[in-house]
């Protein structure tokens, strides 16, 4: 998961999690697993089944208690994390950032017989153009291939929190 969404790399609720316990988290927390739909007991069966094996599940208590809703806080708080996420926002944001280089770089060709009619004035606003493509490029080119990393902001300083699913509908436990 790390390498297809490197920005993952960033949250701190993900930072210390092992590649099976964010993959745990995603299964049982992230609006496009494929097991969200299925009431908690069964979601947390699967994604544990899915993310750390059934031979791990039976050799480490730990797995089994998570099973069985006794998560520990660094899952806790990875499951809210990953359940603010709107993965089709951010998808649709990346197209954007990729549209907007598509769209600046057919801005950037400008063929010779073209430069060559432009009068000094345009030939100002090209050269500035093409100067400050070349400034941002690389912000846009770490925000296409990053993505997009999602911040809860501090509820004391801002009320604004986002949140897809009702923790409950994650489990009663987390509350």
């Amino acid at each position: 998961m790390r390498i297809d969404y490197p920005e993952l790399a960033e949250v701190p609720e993900f930072k210390d999690l092992s590649s099976s316990e964010l993959k745990f988290v995603w299964y049982i927390s992230n609006r496009t697993s494929p097991i969200i739909s299925m009431d908690k007991a069964d979601r947390w069966q699967s994604a544990a089944k899915l993310a750390f094996g059934e031979n791990a599940i039976s050799a480490r208590k730990e797995l089994r208690d998570i099973i069985e809703g006794k998560m520990p806080d660094n899952i806790k708080d990875a499951v809210r994390v990953m359940a603010s996420y709107n993965p089709h926002i951010r998808l649709r944001a990346k197209f954007m950032a990729e549209y907007s280089f598509d769209q600046i770089q057919s801005l950037l060709y400008v063929p010779d017989e073209q430069l060559i009619l432009m009068d000094g004035d345009m030939k100002k606003k090209y050269t500035d153009f093409v100067l400050n493509a070349n400034k941002e490029l690389p912000k846009l080119v770490s925000i296409i291939e990053q993505g997009y990393g999602v911040t809860l902001k501090n509820k004391k300083k801002e009320e604004q929190t986002y949140k897809t699913l009702k923790m409950s509908d994650l489990t009663d436990d987390l509350e």
